[in-house]
């Protein structure tokens, strides 16, 4: 009998709360389906963002790499065109940076192989235009701005090479000089072939004093591979 009553009232207390429950879902359930539909929402739209974003990186490598890992020679004007919108993209500013520098390499190979006075002058100046973007606008990306300033640096010689005022071939000189020095005092690029080589040709920097024959400055195609965007491979 005691038993029999002890289960009724279990089951009654079981009863109470289960109604509890319903009466509960029945207030707060439309409430607690749609805040669970908002959050499941909310995270597929940070799910979607974020992938987004790691697809808009993985373009843009893809893009770059594509561009300058193509074979040596001269650059054609749509990679020219692709290079230089890198530099305006913000998503990676690593590739930014290195993109800069590439446009202005590519400058650099066309000033040498220009045959029109002219020409060379504008294609020397776009060529230090980028240049000095690489370095002004990334100041947190080291390795581009030795890279630029060792471009800067190749400039200054060829302003010496070329120079036949003894006073302007000396000013060049001194502005190679200047620029091998701020790749030498670059920090973090322990390692890099553009440190090495800016110290080697800082040394070598007393035979441009001067006169030198057109036919001792090295060729375009030497000169590409000696550019900055080249030292760190």
């Amino acid at each position: 009998m005691k038993a029999t009553r002890r289960h009724e009232l279990q089951q009654n207390s079981l009863d109470a709360e289960l109604g509890k429950g319903v009466n509960w879902i029945k207030t707060h359930g439309a409430r607690t389906l749609w805040a669970t539909v908002a959050v499941v929402a909310i995270g597929l739209v940070v799910f979607s963002f974020f992938n987004s974003a790691w697809v808009k990186k993985e373009q843009i490598r893809a893009k770059y790499f594509n561009t300058v890992g193509r074979p040596g020679g001269i650059v054609k004007d749509e990679m020219l065109e692709t290079l230089l919108e890198l530099t305006e993209q913000t998503t990676i500013k690593s590739i930014a940076a290195d993109s800069c520098v590439e446009v202005a390499n590519v400058y650099f190979q066309r000033m040498r192989l220009a045959e029109d006075a002219q020409q060379r002058s504008d294609f020397q100046l776009q060529a230090k235009e980028y240049y000095n973007k690489a370095i002004q606008e990334f100041p947190n990306q080291p390795l581009a701005a030795a890279k630029a300033h060792f471009g800067l640096a190749i400039l200054a010689e060829n302003r010496a090479a070329l120079a036949e005022d003894p006073a302007q071939r000396k000013l060049a000189v001194e502005a190679a000089r200047a620029e091998y020095e701020l790749v030498i005092e670059t920090k973090g690029i322990q390692g890099q072939a553009v440190l090495d080589l800016a110290r080697m040709s800082l040394e070598s920097l007393t035979a441009l004093a001067e006169p030198v024959k057109m036919a001792n400055i090295p060729s375009a195609e030497n000169s590409v591979e000696a550019s900055p965007a080249k030292l760190g491979e």
